[in-house]
């Protein structure tokens, strides 16, 4: 901040620990850079499954390792009535019309698959991961960051800390610092649409 002690007046530590870990989740939230595999245990007669909490945003889902074709409850309307009420081996999976965090399989499995961690009959979720952590202590990593995302995250902190009412309110440099993480969100996310296109 090339600032003396006055910030701390302010701005405290744990503040500036909370809107890194805030940053960072939102950072991680629009740009659905970071993805991981989640294994969810298939049960008979059971349509909708709730994903983890770092789950951000599914990205492909497999069951028994074959692909399903997302849609949307108005796409299965118009293609098929009583899809609701069928049953057997899924081939879609939707978000619409459900909680967060939740994926609806159609038809409704009429099977159940072997437990965990076998994959046998299982669902498999490649989803975009968020931080689930709560709080930020000094020396810890920035959750999911690699260090050179992580730097970006400093602008978004500072761009809070110059909007804050008081001494250190500067309005010039909180809109140039805005503008630099809007700037490294829009070019992650263009590496990630081409990284998505490719595959």
């Amino acid at each position: 901040l090339l600032e003396d002690d006055v910030t701390s007046i302010f701005y405290t530590e744990e503040k500036v620990l909370n809107d890194i870990l805030d940053a960072s989740r939102e950072f991680l939230l629009r740009t659905r850079s970071v993805w991981n595999i989640y294994d969810v245990r298939v049960l008979s007669g059971t349509a909708s499954y709730t994903l983890a909490d770092s789950v951000s945003e599914p990205v492909d889902v497999f069951v028994d390792k074959n692909h399903l074709k997302q849609s949307s409850g108005l796409y299965l309307d118009y293609s098929d009535r009583a899809w609701q009420s069928n049953s057997g081996f899924p081939s879609h999976w939707r978000r619409d019309e459900s909680a967060d965090r939740t994926i609806v399989l159609s038809p409704t499995p009429n099977f159940t698959g072997a437990v965990l961690p076998d994959e046998s009959l299982n669902l498999k979720v490649i989803a975009a991961q968020i931080p689930t952590q709560t709080e930020l202590n000094v020396g810890d990593d920035v959750p999911l960051m690699s260090e050179t995302l992580a730097s970006f995250v400093k602008f978004r902190v500072l761009e809070r800390i110059f909007s804050t009412a008081g001494e250190v309110r500067d309005v010039a440099r909180a809109n140039y610092c805005g503008t630099r993480a809007e700037e490294a969100i829009a070019l992650v996310q263009a590496v990630m649409r081409e990284e998505v296109e490719l595959r």
